[in-house]
């Protein structure tokens, strides 16, 4: 019998509140795409700046525990701390699939629209509770 185990889709989705945190915002974004793009369990990664100081990022994992390792450690568990100071909108979703292939931005923009969890924020948008986020500029 074979044991397939469906990948672990993960989005994110971004907004920084103001240009004066960007420096530190796009260092732990940098750092963090760096760490998952070498991370033991991680089958791809992608990103993608949108406009308005949005940003996405994608990655599928092939366990559960590894993604919670890369989430908890490293660059990624560092960066979070910042997240509620550094940014205005900041929503995730994940999901399992049966396929390898990353989503496009528009499957991931329905996903979080659909299914996002919004993290708890400093000082959030309108748009964070609602969801009501513009399609990304790649697919509009």
């Amino acid at each position: 019998m074979i044991n397939f185990v469906m990948p672990i889709v993960v989005v994110g989705r971004l907004r920084v509140r103001s240009p004066e945190f960007m420096p530190l915002f796009g260092m732990h974004a940098l750092q963090s795409y760096e760490q998952a793009k070498t991370a033991e369990g991680c089958l791809a990664t992608n990103v993608f700046e949108d406009q308005n100081l949005t940003f996405w990022n994608c990655t599928m994992w092939e366990s559960e525990a590894a993604l919670i390792n890369f989430m908890r450690f490293g660059a990624h568990g560092k960066a979070m701390p910042d997240l509620a100071t550094t940014c205005s909108e900041a929503v995730t979703v994940r999901w399992e699939q049966a396929t390898a292939t990353l989503p496009t931005w528009l499957e991931a923009h329905q996903k979080i629209v659909q299914f996002g969890r919004a993290s708890k924020l400093n000082f959030p948008s309108p748009a964070q509770e609602t969801r009501d986020f513009p399609l990304p500029v790649a697919v509009s």
